[in-house]
């Protein structure tokens, strides 16, 4: 039996809507964020404009030390920010281990990462 190629493995994976989940938390703060700019949520959590850009874009999550401030300026509260933010990062940890798994299927010599 034939293995599928990488790329096809990649899309295949990124087409199962569970992976998606990894960018619900972004998706939240940009329709949350309603008509203040993302230089304004930037100032009143103290991070750059292209940090809330990765935040709402789901290329990246806000720091621990940024969580409560970024829960304000969107007008979230901290505790349903909070969990969105953990189910989108073990959303993101799940779709990293599964390309890893398909990555390791490909080489077996890859098992050491």
């Amino acid at each position: 039996m034939e293995m599928p190629s990488l790329p096809s493995l990649v899309k295949k994976i990124e087409s199962e809507e569970k992976i998606d989940d990894d960018k619900l938390f972004g998706k939240r703060l940009l329709k949350q964020r309603g008509t203040k700019q993302s230089n304004e949520i930037a100032s009143e959590v103290g991070v750059s404009p292209s940090s809330v850009s990765a935040w709402e874009n789901g290329r990246t999550f806000p720091d621990v030390g940024s969580e409560s401030a970024a829960a304000l300026a969107y007008g979230i509260e901290l505790k349903e920010f909070l969990e969105l933010l953990e189910f989108s990062r073990k959303a993101h940890q799940m779709k990293m281990d599964t390309l890893k798994e398909a990555l390791r299927d490909q080489n077996p010599k890859l098992d050491k990462i």
